[in-house]
């Protein structure tokens, strides 16, 4: 029982943390989609990022900016100025929804 109480404060403790968990299906996709210019860890410190200065999205300045539906759109659209690929048509609306739900909570 001891043990089992343990496993669920730790699963609690890097739930809150913000820390993904490697089933999240948002982890895949944003390392599959964007973790190439945006790294892994959403800073954007990524040669192809720091070429094409990718927002870091765990900036506290940024995030503060950041709504589900702007992420959303920024996914959908891309950003043609900055050469953010669009995912419109290349990703359903499910995953677009998943990836933007991931990258809001990247800390």
């Amino acid at each position: 029982m001891k043990r089992i109480n343990g496993l669920a404060v730790a699963a609690l403790v890097l739930a809150a943390s913000g820390v993904a968990r490697a089933d999240d299906p948002g982890l895949d996709l944003f390392n599959r989609k964007c973790a190439v210019c945006h790294g892994k860890d959403g800073k954007g410190k990524t040669p192809m990022g720091e070429k094409l200065k990718a927002a870091d999205l765990t900036d506290p300045a940024k995030k503060a900016k950041l709504t589900q539906a702007s992420i959303e759109k920024t996914v959908t659209d891309g950003i043609p100025e900055k050469k953010m690929a669009a995912f419109k048509g290349k990703l359903t609306e499910a995953e677009i929804k998943t990836v933007a739900t991931f990258a809001l909570g990247l800390k």
